[in-house]
């Protein structure tokens, strides 16, 4: 009743709603906020996920992104990013890669911070020849990470 009540369901509000409870650690809050949404944006659920992470809910935040990263209305490079990141934080390099992967085939290019993550992911799985292969791909690209 909040977003019908207090804020007419305006997204900027709402998000920044979702945002303040989660980064709280008040996740009750955040989820009444979150559930009530009309459109829940990128934004809204990224503030969701990263509010899990800062508080170490890391089982919530690996659920909550299993059940809505393939409801967002559109999956950029933050969600992406945010999804290796996340597999990759908890030492589940091969999940990681497996969603590295798919962002390839969905067409999205990884930035520095995806790379990254995927960096780690091949350290945490272990994957010596992917990870030269990811270096030397993220020289190609001119990323600023070159070899010594």
């Amino acid at each position: 009743k909040i977003v019908e009540e207090c804020f007419d369901g305006h997204t900027l509000v709402c998000d920044t709603l979702v945002d303040m409870y989660a980064r709280c650690g008040l996740f009750i809050e955040a989820l009444d906020v979150f559930s009530e949404l009309k459109f829940r944006s990128n934004t809204s659920w990224t503030a969701l996920i990263v509010g899990y992470v800062e508080h170490s809910v890391h089982d919530e935040a690996l659920k909550c992104f299993k059940e809505t990263f393939f409801e967002l209305p559109v999956r950029d490079i933050i969600a992406w990013t945010a999804l290796i990141s996340g597999y990759a934080e908890h030492g589940l390099g091969e999940e990681a890669l497996i969603y590295w992967d798919q962002m390839l085939v969905d067409g999205m290019a990884g930035n520095v911070l995806a790379y990254v993550c995927l960096l780690k992911a091949c350290a945490i799985a272990t994957t010596q020849l992917r990870g030269q292969n990811s270096h030397s791909e993220i020289c190609k690209k001119g990323l600023g990470i070159y070899p010594y």
